[in-house]
């Protein structure tokens, strides 16, 4: 019997009433009402509320904080990263970092409204790389830190409320939406600071939303202005809410709604269906599509465009082919959040393919490793080709020197204008079991080649990426 149980029966005189030897052997006698209300006299009430409401308020205190740390996760993720980017006219880029990141997820206490924490420091340490490696290793925005051997910072916290609705979060955070998609291609991830939401899934409907004022982007320790991808124009906030729906009969379809203070609004949409079963052959075919328009300030002018994407998959086993059409309908380019990947367009690869009127296509084949022998092994070959890209509409507004809107339309003394391609190779290896499992192993490679009025040069990509991660909770 509990300690508070016992001493409340002796002081009740009910400890034979309460013994199993005694409910065993009699059966149990119902007291009349006399004896009901001659136990709860004031004196024994006092009693009652002095043993028995601290004993179980500090059970209730005990069993929210048991559920706190034993919900809890840790996970020391580390990863290994080398990369050579050659840039036509450009100095060559190479870095070499060792990059570790410790994960604190904890659980949520009890109650109508659970409470928890999220912490994940950051270190990395630099094997080689030179200052003109910029953002690969250490760089901070003034330029600082690119001769720093060691760095490290609390690269991702948050504090988080569960409802019974969903859970929101405020702190530096990774979310995934179509605006704010994860871009962690280097030895540490940028993170964002402010409130996200997401919440309960219920018959294949889930709601998010979301609002951030700053970034720790790649490379950096310190939190940063947004600013836009591709015209390079800062902003103070940026805000969404967004509903996806997962239906057997109608496949997955995504509405999302953005807006960057002074600069624009998006609206995002997207279907995707498939059918067959990839054990023999699975056909699916995906729509994207992103409508942008200036708003506020437009800090990056007068924007009116349109980008959307097409593409069809056939799969057999691990191995597919996917064809894919994309094309941007407007003079201005779309564009997205630096330290991002809120393009989810099927061409956006090595290059984004997303100048004003411009079209690409895209042919990609993966092969799985199985087939031959070699489970856990893939490989991804991709040809992009991209055309009739034309700036001329943003160059005539465009004119002054020395502008961002002007470096952007203009390439030398030519409006933005030219064909571009690239070709791409990824092998990917996970080991399957043993001392090692889960490790992963990547190296990629791409080949760009535009023509000289194009928006990004050519330029020759190598990348290498090991990913060990340890869980201890």
């Amino acid at each position: 019997m509990h300690p508070v149980l016992r001493r409340m029966a002796q002081y009740l005189g009910l400890t034979r009433m309460c013994s199993r030897r005694f409910m065993a052997a009699r059966p149990v006698i119902v007291q009349p009402p006399q004896r009901v209300f001659a136990l709860m006299s004031p004196t024994r009430l006092v009693f009652l509320w002095l043993t028995w409401f601290p004993a179980f308020h500090l059970h209730a205190q005990e069993t929210a904080v048991n559920a706190f740390w034993l919900d809890s996760k840790l996970t020391l993720s580390m990863r290994n990263y080398a990369e050579h980017l050659d840039i036509d006219g450009k100095a060559n880029r190479h870095a070499w970092v060792q990059g570790v990141r410790a994960e604190y997820e904890s659980g949520f206490t009890r109650g109508p409204l659970g409470f928890g924490v999220d912490l994940s420091p950051f270190v990395a340490l630099r094997l080689d790389g030179g200052n003109g490696a910029r953002n690969m290793t250490h760089y901070e925005q003034d330029g600082s830190g690119q001769g720093d051997v060691a760095w490290g910072y609390l690269g991702a916290y948050a504090l988080k409320i569960r409802s019974p609705v969903g859970v929101v979060k405020y702190g530096l955070q990774t979310v995934n939406n179509p605006f704010l998609a994860p871009y962690d291609i280097r030895a540490l991830p940028p993170t964002f600071r402010g409130f996200s939401f997401d919440g309960v899934k219920a018959g294949g409907l889930q709601w998010t939303a979301g609002s951030f004022d700053g970034v720790v982007a790649r490379g950096a320790t310190q939190v940063t202005t947004l600013t836009t991808s591709t015209g390079a124009i800062a902003f103070d906030r940026f805000s969404y809410a967004g509903v996806e729906w997962n239906d057997d009969r109608f496949g997955q379809i995504a509405l999302f709604a953005g807006h960057a203070d002074d600069l624009w609004n998006q609206i995002y949409a997207s279907w995707a269906y498939s059918v067959g079963d990839p054990q023999s052959f699975k056909w699916s075919g995906r729509v994207d599509t992103y409508l942008t328009r200036s708003t506020g300030g437009a800090r990056q002018g007068d924007i009116a465009n349109q980008a959307s994407s097409l593409s069809t998959a056939l799969q057999h086993g691990e191995s597919s082919i996917l064809l894919a059409y994309q094309q941007v309908f407007g003079d201005q380019f779309f564009d997205y959040i630096q330290e991002t990947a809120g393009i989810q367009l099927a061409n956006s690869a090595g290059a984004d393919y997303n100048a004003p009127h411009e079209k690409s296509v895209q042919v990609r084949f993966s092969f799985g490793g199985r087939a031959f022998g070699y489970p856990g092994a893939s490989v991804t070959l991709r040809y992009i080709r991209g055309w009739a890209a034309d700036g001329s509409t943003g160059a005539e507004r465009y004119t002054a020197l020395g502008t961002p809107l002007h470096d952007l339309y203009w390439i030398g003394d030519k409006p933005m204008s030219g064909d571009h391609h690239e070709y791409g190779f990824t092998f990917r290896y996970r080991m399957q079991a043993g001392a090692f499992n889960g490790w992963t192993w990547q190296f990629s490679h791409t080949q760009h080649v535009a023509t000289p009025y194009y928006s990004e040069r050519t330029f020759r990509l190598n990348r290498i990426l090991v990913n060990v991660p340890i869980q201890f909770l």
